[in-house]
């Protein structure tokens, strides 16, 4: 499941529900933030708590990784890999491949076997 928002318009007009996720994929104005670091002199920050249980994976990556992998996807890589390190060279291989358009960068933390 995705923790984290991203603070691009057009990820707003999808939870606003002007634009449909799969609309969000090709607009023209997808990688526009309203709401990021160094642009004013503090910045909000959102800040959750998600209790964690032994063998939970998670993934901190990049658009460049997102934008070429379906959720589905994500989630066959990262359950089916033998490590967390295997898990990353194959989501990063796969963006690539794909022909990744923005940097594709990939971290698994792992809470370790149940």
């Amino acid at each position: 499941m995705q923790l984290t928002v991203d603070h691009t318009i057009v990820a707003r007009l999808v939870d606003l529900g002007h634009v449909t996720p799969e609309e969000a994929l090709i607009h023209p104005r997808r990688h526009v933030l309203y709401r990021s670091v160094g642009v004013e002199a503090t910045v909000e920050s959102d800040v959750e708590e998600h209790p964690l249980e032994p063998g939970d994976r998670l993934l901190l990556c990049s658009d460049g990784v997102t934008n070429e992998l379906s959720d589905a996807e994500l989630s066959q890589i990262i359950l089916k890999a033998k490590t967390p390190q295997q898990a990353c060279e194959q989501l990063i291989t796969t963006a690539n491949q794909r022909g990744a358009r923005d940097n594709v960068t990939a971290l698994i933390i792992s809470t370790g076997d149940s």
